[in-house]
């Protein structure tokens, strides 16, 4: 089975930059807006998207990627762990 590769929201290209995220309740993704998300250990994550203010529980998995425009992860309600995204 082929990896699935995210796109990057603003170009439609493939993402070019990773980086490891560490859940806040309080504070956005320092790089702005991610376009994709994934782990290392499967779990929840509390996330806020790009236009919302409220939060919602998504399922993560390794090894698979979940596309959208995420500005937070939130430490309450994310379970799981090295969680990684996709700019």
């Amino acid at each position: 089975m082929a990896l699935k590769v995210p796109r990057n929201p603003q170009s439609g290209s493939p993402p070019g930059q990773f980086r490891s995220v560490t859940p806040s309740d309080g504070s956005d993704l320092p790089e702005r807006e991610c376009g994709a998300l994934t782990c290392l250990v499967a779990g929840s994550a509390s996330v806020i998207g790009a236009h919302d203010t409220d939060a919602v529980t998504v399922a993560l998995v390794p090894g698979g990627w979940l596309p959208g425009r995420f500005r937070r992860v939130r430490a309450t309600g994310t379970t799981a762990t090295g969680i990684v995204a996709a700019y």
